[in-house]
C-alpha cells in the first residue's frame, strides 16, 4: 500500500512528461489497486484461524446494526467521560 501510495504522488508530482491522462486518472487506478490488494489480504487472513476469530467468515446484515449500537454506545461513554473531566 504504501508503494502504491508513493507512486501516485510520484506520477502527479515530479515532472516525469506523462501524458495528462495518465497524471489524472492513475490516483484513480492505483486507488483500485489499493483496495484490491487490501480486500485480497483480508481474505488471507481471515483463512488463518486467528484470523477467522475477528472478522468472521461472513457478513451479515444484522452486523451493521451491531456496529451502530457500538458506535452509539462509544459515543455516548464518550461524552459522559468529557462531562466528568470538565
Amino acid at each position: 500500500m504504501i508503494l502504491t501510495i508513493a507512486a501516485d504522488v510520484t506520477i502527479r508530482k515530479l515532472p516525469l512528461g506523462l501524458p495528462f491522462f495518465v497524471t489524472k486518472w492513475s490516483g484513480t487506478c492505483l486507488w483500485g489497486a489499493m483496495i484490491w490488494c487490501a480486500v485480497t489480504l483480508l481474505d488471507h487472513i481471515r483463512s488463518t484461524s486467528i484470523g477467522s476469530f475477528l472478522p468472521g467468515y461472513y457478513f451479515a446484515t444484522v452486523d451493521l446494526a451491531v456496529y451502530a449500537l457500538a458506535i452509539a454506545t462509544m459515543a455516548i461513554l464518550n461524552n459522559r467521560h468529557r462531562q466528568i473531566i470538565k
